[in-house]
């Protein structure tokens, strides 16, 4: 039997079991009593979580522009289509939760949006912006140089992911933003979103050594940006290498 501790006595057959009044064989600690007890602990976790207290880390990643076209592992879906008017989605169905509202301010900022449609229905989309772009979400403003691009807000269906939709989008993008002169592009990735940073990694995008820590205090939002050294996450990069043959950059 594992030693627990010094300070605490060595547990002896099994642990006496606790009951509350009128209990019954089989009802108690173990119970429905205790089923709504978990229930309840975890909505007050999740309401701590949501409405309380967040701490988001997203990273900055960037990638230098070359002038190839990405080639997947798995043939690409045809059908990407790049809209400087992000109002003009609305005639498509499909967008996802949040993104009808951000429509109207990304047209009025001139962001333009890439978006893979099917039967009338978008099933991906990300946008990109250069310049000075304020993003709500996060609560920061993205001061971008020249030739330098923000992509961000990705999102692809459920039922379509796996399917290259993600990696149509990123070469639709680049060729909208070489024709304009961009030589880099950076995106912000969630640091717990693997999904998300495997597709990075995997189209040549690396860390730059910056990160936003967002706090969400009781409504309030807190902001900042931190620089790092080496890599934040160094084993994503050692498993794409080992395991998963990466995007390769084609020639034009």
């Amino acid at each position: 039997m594992a030693k627990l501790s010094d300070s605490e006595p060595e547990a002896e057959g099994p642990a006496p079991r606790h009951s509350v009044p009128g209990d019954r064989e089989g009802v108690g600690a173990t119970g429905p009593i205790a089923l709504a007890a978990g229930g309840l602990g975890a909505l007050a976790r999740k309401l701590v979580r949501v409405w309380i207290y967040r701490r988001d880390v997203r990273l900055l990643l960037g990638k230098d522009l070359g002038s190839g076209r990405l080639r997947c592992g798995r043939r690409c879906l045809d059908g990407g289509r790049l809209f400087t008017r992000a109002s003009d989605l609305r005639q498509f169905s499909g967008l996802p939760p949040g993104r009808t509202k951000s429509l109207k301010r990304w047209s009025r900022e001139r962001v333009a949006v890439a978006a893979m449609v099917a039967n009338g229905r978008i099933v991906g989309m990300h946008a990109l912006v250069c310049g000075s772009y304020y993003e709500p979400e996060l609560g920061w403003r993205f001061d971008l140089g020249p030739g330098e691009w923000l992509e961000f807000a990705g999102w692809v269906a459920p039922e379509w992911r796996g399917r290259c939709v993600a990696c149509e989008l990123l070469n639709v993008s680049w060729d909208y933003m070489r024709e304009r002169g961009a030589t880099r592009v950076y995106t912000c990735v969630e640091e717990n979103n693997l999904a998300s940073l495997k597709l990075m990694f995997h189209t040549g995008h690396r860390e730059v050594g910056q990160m936003l820590v967002v706090r969400r205090v009781l409504g309030w939002r807190l902001t900042r940006r931190v620089a790092y050294s080496g890599e934040r996450r160094p084993g994503l990069n050692r498993w794409i290498a080992r395991d998963r043959p990466a995007a390769t950059l084609g020639g034009d």
